[in-house]
């Protein structure tokens, strides 16, 4: 609703069509439900048609200690 109203204003800054995140970027994510804590790090699954060796394939250091050890869906 915003980005409709701030179409039609011009005292915006970049005021006309909202724009769109494309779905073809270059820099793409992924999401995974199948993540679990192991020693206080996040382990994730590699996805399948990823590029990195799975050798390279590391945990991830988590700032802050989780309120459950049950996690849902991870992006």
């Amino acid at each position: 609703g915003n980005a409709w109203q701030n179409f039609f204003d011009k005292a915006q800054p970049d005021w006309g069509k909202p724009h769109f995140h494309s779905r073809r970027e270059p820099r793409q994510g992924f999401k995974s439900d199948q993540s679990k804590i192991v020693d206080g790090l996040l382990r994730l699954e590699r996805p399948q048609k990823s590029l990195v060796p799975s050798e390279e394939w590391r945990d991830f250091k988590l700032s802050e200690k989780p309120l459950s050890d049950k996690i849902g869906i991870v992006s």
